[in-house]
């Protein structure tokens, strides 16, 4: 039922490592940045100091996940309200508005996978 269009996933790769370097440039030069780790289908890229972000695509199932490895509330909620907005860029940039998505949150207790509105 799902279809990831090619270039899709590079997309946001590039949206997130650009996003990284921007929130660099602004907190200075004290900021350490790991270098992205990129790969066909895997990317792990610092969304900002001390806060990373993995990707990773599913090419049979056709999607493809965004892990946040952090306990921060504050900085977890503020990574989703960028990546929607990437998700919308990349939908108009590219897509002419025809990409769909369904973003889910997995609570890191239970496993469990709730449907964000």
């Amino acid at each position: 039922r799902s279809f990831l269009p090619n270039g899709v996933f590079q997309r946001m790769i590039c949206l997130l490592v650009a996003h990284s370097s921007r929130s660099y440039q602004k907190s200075g030069e004290m900021a350490i940045l790991e270098r992205p780790k990129l790969f066909k289908n895997f990317a792990s890229v610092d969304f900002e100091p001390g806060f990373r972000i993995k990707v990773y695509e599913d090419t049979k199932l056709q999607h493809f996940y965004l892990l946040v490895d952090d306990n921060s509330l504050t900085k977890s909620n503020r990574s989703l309200i960028v990546i929607q907005s990437m998700l919308r860029k990349i939908n108009s940039d590219i897509m002419g508005n025809g990409l769909s998505w369904e973003i889910f949150l997995e609570d890191c207790t239970t496993g469990e996978m709730t449907r964000y509105l």
